[in-house]
């Protein structure tokens, strides 16, 4: 009697700190578990109302931290949406995640949760081959010379694509692609042509009568 009796005292005691334990271990893994009924006025009821204490705390500052990432992407993405040149973001299967809405003038929408092929969208090699350098051979595509340009609806882009890492992991996310509008910069190289094409030939008679 006096083992059976030990042998229940023993299993009452350690049943509720199982529970106490796996609840622990489901709220350090980041699941919504809810409080722990353990209706007991020991010690053991006391740990299991820490652990429910301990349980709320966490739960605030993960609503927390998620309030100021959502607060963060915003901001991010209504910087990315107001700059004059168009982005593409891209991951590292050379699919698009985002673009901004210089890109969507260019290229067209694409509806939410929807993740196209770079090649659905853009047809242009020259971007397209900048996108796979930058993903597949992890290098920067920044060239200065007229490889980099691409013309598109009528204006010319100077194409910029840099690998995208995890700081944490080095890890290659995918790509970020900009078009850095160079039309102006062209239609002055073409004037400067221009002009020195006009006072070349207009210079040449008085300097050979000279």
């Amino acid at each position: 009697l006096a083992i059976l009796l030990a042998l229940r005292l023993v299993r009452m005691s350690l049943t509720p700190l199982a529970l106490i334990a796996r609840h622990a271990e489901k709220i350090g893994e980041g699941d919504d578990v809810g409080d722990l009924k353990i209706p007991r006025r020991d010690e053991v009821g006391a740990l299991a109302e820490s652990v429910n204490a301990m349980a709320a705390k966490l739960a605030d500052a993960r609503r927390s931290e998620n309030r100021k990432l959502e607060r963060a992407q915003r901001m991010s993405d209504a910087a990315l949406d107001s700059l004059y040149d168009p982005v593409v973001v891209t991951d590292a299967r050379q699919r698009i995640l985002f673009l901004n809405r210089a890109a969507e003038n260019l290229f067209g929408a694409i509806p939410e949760g929807v993740r196209p092929p770079i090649g659905e969208k853009i047809e242009e090699n020259r971007i397209r081959r900048a996108i796979d350098d930058a993903v597949a051979r992890d290098t920067l595509t920044a060239a200065e010379d007229d490889t980099s340009l691409a013309t598109i609806a009528g204006r010319t882009y100077r194409i910029r694509a840099t690998p995208m890492r995890s700081e944490e992991h080095d890890k290659l996310l995918g790509s970020v692609l900009v078009l850095e509008d160079v039309t102006h910069l062209k239609v002055l190289d073409r004037l400067k042509t221009e002009f020195i094409g006009v006072a070349s030939h207009e210079l040449r008679t008085p300097v050979t009568s000279l």
